[in-house]
């Protein structure tokens, strides 16, 4: 063998192994509730970069309740900054804002998404789709479903009063949260456009439509993403149940969902607690968000800090 094609192979080999030292990996210290005990309970996962992607969930430019406009904008500056430090980890960061794709349908990032090949159908109907079924039709689907990551920190826990048989239990205020205004007079309506104009998309980026079934399941077939990382809003709707790119629908697609805590909001109420429909001058949006949080970690997925997964 001539000096030339050993070269050739030392080459090789050196190129494979620095191919390996660039693949960056990340830790996920999860954490979630015990149901029965209120006890947390703490899991750490290696997982490497390219398996992962970042949901961003409808940060929209405005919404009907001024107060919780307010609430979203506010985190826009630490949702950056944590974006950019996933981007230079090799994080995929993806966008799924609900109604208002269209304004992006010429972004290379909303092309490349609509592109990726057809993953078929999906053995699961979405929360939304059991809802809208009569009882013995979702009675069928439901009887004999077993939950994606049994007896792990991923399963997605059911308990007597569940919403639906093989489903966990949805949280506080997912169809009762409103206007989070002291008055509670904003009109409710459709007056989101695009998402916040403060909120940075980079070229790596994605954009789906989170309410399009096969778009975010394409995406992770496609490119082999496992875990599904999720911010922004609303936690006890869009993130959890009602988009078809929420972590209950997702998790019952195969996906391992993961929020991160203090990157997202739920809506309630102010000084009224929209579930009971009771004035409470102690009830505060933190204080719905907190118990939203809480039955998240217990019921649907586990939860990260994001200064435990970046420095930014």
């Amino acid at each position: 063998m001539g000096s030339k094609y050993i070269l050739l192979i030392l080459v090789s080999i050196a190129s494979i192994f620095h191919s390996r030292e660039q693949t960056k990996s990340i830790t996920l210290r999860l954490e979630r509730i015990d149901p029965k005990t209120s006890h947390l309970q703490h899991a750490t996962e290696n997982v490497a970069c390219d398996k992962v992607a970042i949901i961003v969930m409808d940060m929209w430019d405005k919404h009907w309740c001024k107060s919780w406009t307010a609430r979203g904008a506010a985190m826009i500056p630490k949702m950056n900054a944590a974006l950019a430090a996933a981007r230079k980890s090799g994080i995929q960061v993806i966008f799924s804002p609900s109604a208002v794709a269209d304004f992006y349908k010429d972004y290379p990032q909303r092309k490349a998404v609509l592109a990726m090949p057809a993953t078929g159908e999906f053995i699961f109907p979405s929360v939304d789709e059991l809802k809208n079924m009569g009882t013995k039709e979702r009675a069928e689907y439901t009887k004999n479903k077993k939950s994606y990551f049994e007896g792990s920190i991923y399963e997605a826990r059911n308990i007597a009063g569940q919403a639906y048989a093989g489903y966990p239990p949805l949280p506080p205020f997912e169809s009762t949260g409103g206007c989070e205004c002291k008055k509670r007079d904003c009109k409710m309506e459709n007056v989101w456009t695009r998402q916040n104009k403060d909120l940075v998309i980079e070229a790596s980026d994605l954009i789906v439509e989170g309410n399009n079934r096969p778009e975010l399941v394409n995406i992770c077939k496609a490119r082999g993403y496992t875990h599904l990382l999720y911010m922004g809003g609303a936690g006890n709707m869009c993130l959890t149940s009602s988009r078809e790119t929420s972590t209950i629908n997702m998790a019952n697609r195969g996906l391992k969902c993961i929020y991160i805590e203090d990157i997202m909001i739920s809506i309630s109420g102010n000084g009224y607690n929209p579930d009971t429909k009771k004035t409470d001058p102690s009830f505060t949006p933190e204080k719905g968000d907190k118990m939203v949080l809480e039955h998240l970690k217990k019921y649907i997925a586990p939860s990260i800090k994001s200064n435990e997964l970046f420095t930014f």
